[in-house]
Order: C-alpha cells, then sequence, then structure tokens
C-alpha cells in the first residue's frame, strides 16, 4: 500500500529530473535589459532632478566590476533613504543581456539598470565622456542638480565613495543643470 502511495510523487520527480539535472534557467534570465543610449541616461539624470544619482558602468566579463558590484549596493542600501538614486548601465554586448539581468538579480540591484547598445564600448564611451576610454568599473556621482561631481575610474573605494555621497546628499539642489553634448562630462 505504501509503495502505491509513493508512485505518483516518483513519477512526479522522474519527470521533472531532466528539468532539474539541466539548469532550467532563472526567471530572471528571461529578463531584458533596455538599452541606454546618450538620450537614455540624460532622460534617467533629468527626471532625477532633486536627488542625487550614482551611475556605475560595468560588465559580468570585469573582475573589478563584480567585486565592486557588493559594495555598491550596500553603500545604496544605507543611503537610499536620503534620496541616492542608483542606476546601472551593462558594457556587455545586448546579446547578453539576460547574464547581465541575472548577476543584478542574484545581487539585488536596484532598478534602473540598462546595457549599452550594440558596438564598440570605446565609442559609447566617448559619445557619454570625451574623456573616457572605455575602461570598466567606471561609476559617476551626480548633484542634486545634475551634475556630475565625481567620477571614479576603476573599483572605487567604499569609504571614500559613502563619504562623497553623504556629502552631497546633504546639499540643496539647485536650478537644473543642462549638460551639453556629453552627458556625463564634467562641466
Amino acid at each position: 500500500m505504501r509503495t502505491a502511495q509513493l508512485a505518483p510523487f516518483v513519477a512526479a520527480l522522474v519527470t521533472a529530473f531532466p528539468l532539474i539535472a539541466s539548469g532550467a534557467p532563472h526567471p530572471a534570465a528571461k529578463a531584458k535589459l533596455p538599452v541606454a543610449s546618450p538620450a537614455v541616461i540624460r532622460n534617467v539624470i533629468a527626471k532625477e532632478h532633486g536627488h542625487v544619482v550614482m551611475v556605475n558602468f560595468w560588465a559580468t566579463w570585469c573582475g573589478p566590476c563584480v567585486a565592486e558590484f557588493p559594495d555598491l549596493v550596500k553603500t545604496y542600501n544605507q543611503l537610499k533613504s536620503r534620496g541616492l538614486v542608483f542606476v546601472t548601465i551593462s558594457g556587455d554586448d545586448p546579446p547578453s543581456a539576460a547574464r547581465a539581468a541575472l548577476f543584478l538579480h542574484e545581487r539585488h540591484a536596484p532598478s534602473p539598470s540598462f546595457i549599452k547598445p550594440a558596438g564598440d564600448i570605446i565609442k559609447y564611451a566617448h559619445s557619454l565622456d570625451p574623456h573616457w576610454d572605455g575602461s570598466l568599473p567606471r561609476t559617476y556621482l551626480i548633484s542634486k542638480s545634475g551634475k556630475v561631481r565625481a567620477v571614479y575610474v576603476g573599483r572605487v573605494n567604499d569609504s571614500v565613495l559613502h563619504n562623497e555621497l553623504t556629502r552631497l546628499l546633504s546639499e540643496k539642489a539647485g536650478p537644473e543643470h543642462r549638460p551639453g553634448k556629453y552627458v556625463l562630462a564634467k562641466p
């Protein structure tokens, strides 16, 4: 009698085993990341007038980016109640968007998150900031008025980042800054 009760369970397990063994994709792996053209980034920053915005460019293939990311999320979580906005832009190519989305999901990254357009990352970098050579990670801190106030090239020191963000969060917002041709170039 006990064997008869187990039969449906065993049948269900045997049916599901190929899915378990094959490593069926995580639901986040199907997620899509919108493409972050310079106009999209400009609009996201403008929409956040009155908030401090931390913009981080990273990639799944970038060791320092992967190592730095948990610290960025931790700092964001500590300061978000004070008005910090965290925007991430993956330097992966759009066909790798699912991998990038899964990375963000697993690290509890906030939205908005984007991926760079297809093509050369150096050309993309230059379209945003003429001083950027395309190296990753790269983090921009933007004031409540929309001005780029700090740029970190490479892995940023967590305490330095926290201190700079705390200072920016304590400032009052001025009139909205109108960026020129380059979205992330310091004025």
